[in-house]
């Protein structure tokens, strides 16, 4: 082999070599990015963090007030901006809001207090957990799971029942009677929370007196029911009802009894004490009497059968003039005749000759025949 093959040899060697050398190197990188790829991922992943209900392990709270509860953590809570809380054991209408303290000695606190729907969770006994992501910037960087639960206690609302009995203004014999709640759960929060401005199209989520049905009774000293009345109210009504007793006997003693009864859905969220009954007695009677005339019995007469009474005096009627037609036609036709047996004309047309009113001449004389009292009537001379 001539100095020149000797060379491209020479050549194609420490080329091959460089390839593998090359090779080996990216092999060699490719290990250590796939050694690298599973810690990077590892240091991405949420701290967990431990968490445990502190003392005491029962809250309680009365309906409609704000709770809090509160958890130990082995980790600092404090140092995030922000802490998402799902609790378990409650509706999921019901959310809380978080925030981490620091207690010293390496002690942190988680604070839940309830949010939305918390204040209307009905009266009775939840076990409640809670599952927490907390971050500053970004994704979550701390996860943590209650590991026990701590127990709720939602008790019912206190409230009264009062009654106010008055005479009406206008007339004093007319009662009138006011049934109202009472207490410090609706003239403190959270009753009265339903009376802002910004909780009319939420009411759903905000406590308010309840719906209900209201029962009065009013009795007499021998324990008569005078009066006995039921009203109903929807939830987040005045919680009070007027009556007007405008029939009350007057100057009469009564009793007068009331209770409240919440409707089924929110019988268990309070307890009603019921009004003590009042006695009272009926004003005056300052309404003039009237005294009812008094009609004796008249007996009602039968109805006559067959014909109508119309019917029959239209007949009587016509009878009648038919009669009186009848009569008037016999006299005239009785004046006539003793004329046409004298031999007499008519006396209209002796009045037509001029006679006198007798229908006899002035010269005419008119003998009568005393054996046949018949009369002749013997023409004199006419002058």
């Amino acid at each position: 082999m001539n100095s020149g093959a000797r060379q491209l040899s020479a050549y194609a060697g420490r080329m091959t070599t460089s390839r593998i050398a090359v090779r080996g190197a990216l092999s060699a990188l490719g290990a250590i990015a796939l050694a690298l790829g599973p810690a990077t991922a590892a240091s991405a992943a949420p701290i967990e963090a431990g968490l445990v209900p502190t003392d005491p392990a029962t809250i309680t709270a009365e309906y409609g007030q704000q709770w809090q509860m509160q958890f130990t953590s082995d980790y600092q809570l404090d140092q995030y901006r922000a802490i998402t809380v799902d609790l378990t054991g409650v509706p999921g209408t019901v959310s809380a809001f978080g925030w981490g303290t620091n207690e010293g000695y390496g002690e942190w606190r988680l604070n839940v207090i309830g949010g939305r729907g918390s204040q209307v969770l009905d009266a009775g006994t939840y076990r409640v957990g809670l599952e927490i992501w907390a971050s500053s910037f970004g994704p979550p960087q701390l996860h943590g799971v209650s590991r026990a639960t701590q127990t709720l206690v939602i008790e019912p609302a206190a409230l009264t029942t009062s009654i106010d009995v008055a005479p009406d203004v206008v007339d004093p014999q007319s009662t009138v009677i006011t049934m109202q709640l009472g207490g410090s759960w609706l003239t403190e929060s959270p009753g009265y929370e339903y009376l802002a401005p910004w909780s009319a199209d939420d009411l759903q989520f905000v406590p308010a007196p309840p719906a209900g049905t209201w029962s009065l009774t009013v009795t007499d000293d021998a324990g008569t029911v005078l009066l006995e009345q039921q009203f109903d109210t929807q939830r987040a009504q005045r919680p009070a009802v007027s009556y007007r007793w405008a029939d009350a006997p007057a100057a009469t003693p009564v009793v007068i009894a009331a209770s409240f009864a919440p409707s089924a859905d929110e019988a268990g969220n309070f307890a009603v004490a019921p009004a003590e009954p009042i006695a009272y007695t009926t004003g005056e009677s300052t309404r003039p009497i009237v005294q009812a005339p008094v009609i004796d019995t008249v007996p009602v007469a039968e109805s006559p059968t067959g014909i109508a009474l119309p019917l029959i005096a239209l007949i009587a009627v016509a009878v009648i003039g038919i009669g009186s037609a009848i009569s008037a036609g016999v006299i005239a036709l009785r004046r006539r005749r003793p004329r046409a047996s004298l031999g007499l004309p008519d006396a209209d047309s002796n009045a037509a000759e001029g006679t006198d009113s007798e229908g006899v001449a002035d010269d005419a004389t008119v003998p009568v025949d005393e054996d046949t009292e018949t009369a002749e009537v013997k023409a004199g001379e006419r002058s």
